[in-house]
């Protein structure tokens, strides 16, 4: 009897733990088998079918916001989604209304290892076979009117119809017969009586003839660091021009030049390769060439219908926030991008387009252990307003731009300060707060982002614009057509609202790809204070082997006042650490090996130090140590330690080492084998022995670097085979 009653006391304080911890939350279900009807209380329908979950994510939200406007509105509520698709055809809407609070935030949550989709994308199932070709009718979609980019077949991404064809997915490092050649161009600006054109004169070897599906192509322009995406108007197959559309904000001069190749998209008459497809929007009709491997009958294709999937809609201006929302083990696929009549083109990194998710006056909201994956835009983009927010352990992948966009490209509203008058003065200056309308202390850490620039190719891992304290630091990002990150954005010496930002432990590789320019693993911007990139690993950086511009580190236009210190950057084309222009970066404990052309840039003379370059070991192989200008002495470096591998002479423009320190620079700096462990097998650990110690040299840790966590997350980048790149046979 003793016994009895101490295991019911046992079993009623466990019950009271229970209730006393659950009590503070709300549970809201969600099933793509349940009924708005029903009130969402029970995870599963009950025996009567007369109670059980939600069937959507926006009949949730409105019970979110009834509750946070009831008595209970201090409560944690949960809103838990069931395993399955939750189809939508309007993006996803929050408000301020279904805020969380600070210790009781509103979560959307995965079920008990359950993977939840929502899904702006529809399954095409009725195929009829037409020779090599399978054929399904849209016009039962959207009413025939939908019109999309971008096309999936069992999870994976197939290719528009093209002229010529790639060999390899999505035209990695592609050969010269992947392409026309553009001669010339001519632009023609937008008057009252015609629109904006583009001629592009291509070469008389190259077939473009007057097919008939032309005008319902594209002609898809590599164009230095900007890939136009331009609808073709016509063809003069005399003149060998193509007359092409362009947006009202073409930016013609600085990214177009002779030479620059480009292929035509979306064209009927290059239908002719399995994993090719296209829409024939007139008709409402699809063509598919499947591959030997996929049965029509069986296999899921996919079209976006939606172009965005939720939208955090807050309104900084009237200081009302979206707040405390937390996303857990969701997953977010299939979004459209679509071309206007006008065409896509964006001066760098795919800028203006929108995020699969976006928030405006986003505040305090973390995303963690989601996946954001098949989309023709951006992932996310945290917009004006947006701060404090994370995104953890999130991976996100086959992005139509890119991966994370943080801020806006104008500044943020300043303090009311006076504004700077000297350059010294504007070179410091700093906006002493973010205000509500600003974007800025975001967080990106532990996240996989790859294979971006799918549709839109100068998309980008992670863009920070016109924003401060941001954190991006132990993600995994690689298989981009342009830079990995781009910091800053400002061009020249005027103040920015971009500082402070701090870029660290990440793992940032085979970027570039061989098909733009004027890139790196990080690119910065502009003024840049407190900006510090540390302890990153950059490899495989490989622009347009015929232009230029693939270097790891990348300090652009006015870069200034950075730190760049404990990165370790090798096998890149063109250069490890380049700097066009900007004052006093300092340059300090990395190590530099391997590229295959010049190792350390300088390009722009100007009347103050450009960097301080000390304590880097630099490592190379050829005979070009430094590249471009190195005449007005406008710089300092010491304490380095240099060796060539080949066995020539190290050589610092054409002069030895003691005449290049009688003339100031590296005068305590060393010519001597590094002891790197093993530098043909990449590892970069250096031997006790190393004479780069003597030198203060400090050890970095590259096991550090990138992912952390679970052991299956950790190692999820070892799942996705990439073709090598070509600088590097590691």
């Amino acid at each position: 009897m003793k016994n009895c009653l101490i295991f019911f006391c046992m079993i009623l304080l466990t019950s009271l733990i229970s209730f006393a911890q659950n009590s503070n939350e709300l549970m809201i279900y969600i099933s793509p088998e349940g009924n708005d009807a029903w009130s969402g209380a029970l995870p599963e329908a009950n025996e009567s079918k007369t109670e059980g979950p939600l069937a959507s994510i926006q009949k949730a939200l409105e019970k979110v916001k009834n509750i946070r406007n009831s008595d209970a509105g201090d409560k944690t509520i949960r809103v838990v989604l069931r395993g399955g698709t939750y189809l939508v055809n309007a993006p996803i809407v929050i408000t301020p209304e279904q805020s969380g609070k600070k210790d009781n935030p509103t979560i959307f949550e995965n079920y008990q290892n359950e993977r939840p989709l929502i899904s702006g994308g529809v399954k095409i199932t009725s195929w009829n076979k037409e020779d090599n070709k399978y054929v399904a009718d849209m016009q039962t979609i959207n009413a025939g009117k939908l019109s999309f980019n971008s096309l999936w077949v069992n999870g994976e991404r197939r290719q528009p119809a093209r002229i010529p064809n790639d060999t390899n997915p999505f035209g990695d490092y592609p050969s010269k017969q992947e392409f026309f050649t553009a001669k010339k161009y001519e632009y023609i600006p937008e008057s009252e009586n015609q629109p904006g054109t583009l001629k592009v004169f291509y070469d008389e070897k190259d077939p473009i003839q007057n097919w008939e599906s032309l005008t319902g192509s594209y002609c898809v322009l590599f164009c230095k660091w900007a890939v136009p995406l331009l609808p073709i108007r016509s063809v003069d197959t005399d003149t060998k021009c193509l007359y092409l559309n362009v947006p009202k904000n073409f930016w013609f001069a600085v990214i177009f030049s002779e030479g620059q190749r480009f292929y035509i998209e979306h064209l009927f008459e290059g239908l002719d390769k399995p994993g090719e497809w296209y829409l024939n929007r007139k008709e409402g009709k699809l063509y598919y060439i499947p591959l030997p491997e996929e049965d029509m009958t069986s296999a899921e294709v996919i079209v976006p219908v939606v172009e965005q999937l939720l939208l955090l809609e807050g309104k900084p201006a009237e200081n009302k926030f979206v707040e405390h929302i937390l996303f857990k083990g969701i997953e977010f696929a299939f979004t459209n991008f679509p071309i206007s009549e006008q065409g896509q083109f964006d001066p760098q990194a795919e800028v203006s387009v929108s995020g699969a998710i976006q928030g405006i006056g986003a505040r305090y909201c973390v995303f963690e252990k989601c996946s954001i994956q098949h989309v023709s835009n951006y992932a996310l983009w945290w917009r004006s307003g947006s701060q404090n927010n994370i995104i953890r352990q999130c991976h996100l992948y086959d992005m139509g731009a890119g991966g994370i966009k943080i801020g806006e490209t104008a500044n943020a509203e300043t303090d009311g300060s006076p504004s700077p008058s000297t350059v010294e003065e504007k070179s410091l200056y700093l906006y002493k707060e973010l205000g509500i309308t600003g974007c800025g202390h975001n967080t990106v850490e532990n996240c996989f982002i790859h294979e971006g620039g799918r549709f839109l190719r100068a998309g980008i891992g992670v863009w920070i614009g016109r924003s401060s304290y941001n954190r991006v630091a132990h993600n995994e990002i690689c298989d981009f057509r342009y830079s990995g990150m781009s910091v800053g954005w400002c061009w020249g010496y005027d103040p920015s609202s971009a500082h402070h930002n701090i870029v660290e432990y990440n793992h940032i590789h085979n970027i570039g790809k061989a098909q733009l320019a004027d890139m790196g693993g990080i690119y910065t911007l502009g003024i840049s204070p407190g900006t510090v990139l540390r302890n990153n690993h950059i490899h495989d950086i490989m622009c347009d082997p015929e232009q230029y511009g693939g270097w790891g580190l990348y300090t652009d236009e006015g870069s200034s006042y950075i730190v760049l210190e404990n990165n370790i950057v090798h096998h890149t084309l063109t250069g490890n650490f380049h700097q066009h222009y900007g004052r006093e970066n300092r340059v300090v404990n990395n190590i530099f090996a391997l590229s295959a052309r010049e190792q350390i840039i300088r390009s722009r003379e100007e009347d103050h130090i450009s960097f301080i370059f000390e304590r880097n070991i630099v490592y190379y192989d050829n005979d070009r140590l430094l590249g471009s200008n190195w005449t007005n002495k406008k710089w300092q470096m010491d304490k380095n330690c240099y060796w060539n591998a080949s066995g020539k002479d190290v050589m610092f423009k054409n002069k030895t080492l003691k005449q290049w320190q009688e003339d100031g620079f590296d005068v305590n700096s060393i010519i001597a084998d590094p002891m790197f462990e093993n530098p043909d097998k990449c590892d970069f650990r250096l031997k006790e022995s190393s004479p780069a110690f003597h030198l203060g040299f400090q050890p970095i840790d590259v096991s550090k670097i990138g992912l952390y966590g679970e052991e299956d997350w950790v190692k999820l980048p070892e799942k996705y085979k990439r073709i090598p790149c070509p600088i590097s046979s590691k």
